[in-house]
């Protein structure tokens, strides 16, 4: 399944981790006994950065469309020829320059239960979106000093080909968000401070 956003020009909502302002996406869902939902399968957000003139607020978001994918699984005793009508309550922030709006509502799908499994319209943009999901790290280390280095087979034996990368951190607490990143790259990975 996957929660889509279309988002109006000029306005964005915020990845799991917001940076400085703003509130990620939340679902809370009402399921069919048996029924499970996962947490978001979170796209690569962009910097969003709003410049206070004392400073600027550097913020993780979505702009346009954006597809929040999220594995569901049905019970095993859902009966071929039957129903299941998901629901779920969807809370975001969606904001602009100056102004910030909350959103929320109700929201369900009704799914006929099938003996082979079918694609609906969006399988295509699903599958699209969490194959460029971020790829896990296969090792990250931090130095006293304040230096976290990653290394990734996603980079390959020349890390130097990767030339737009940016460090996102799960949470607001780990990292002042305002501080540039400038990423050295070496043949096991790349570093930042």
């Amino acid at each position: 399944l996957a929660l889509r956003q279309v988002i109006a020009p000029g306005w964005h909502t915020y990845w799991r981790n917001p940076g400085d302002a703003g509130l990620p996406t939340e679902m809370e869902w009402t399921l069919p006994e048996g029924f499970s939902v996962g947490e978001f399968q979170w796209p690569t957000p962009h910097t969003f950065v709003t410049d206070l003139g004392t400073g600027a607020l550097v913020n993780y978001v979505y702009e346009g469309e954006v597809l929040l994918p999220m594995q569901a699984t049905a019970p095993q005793t859902a009966r071929v020829g039957a129903t299941l009508t998901l629901s779920a309550y969807v809370s975001l922030l969606v904001c602009d320059d100056s102004t910030c709006v909350p959103q929320d509502g109700e929201v369900s799908l009704t799914l006929p239960i099938t003996a082979q499994g079918a694609s609906g319209g969006f399988a295509d943009a699903i599958a699209r979106t969490q194959a460029a999901l971020p790829l896990p790290a296969q090792a990250a280390t931090i130095t006293a000093e304040g230096v976290l280095s990653i290394a990734s087979e996603a980079f390959g034996s020349d890390a130097t080909r990767w030339s737009d990368v940016y460090f996102f951190p799960d949470s607001q607490s780990q990292m002042d968000h305002n501080v540039g990143q400038a990423p050295r790259f070496g043949a096991q990975g790349v570093s930042f401070t």
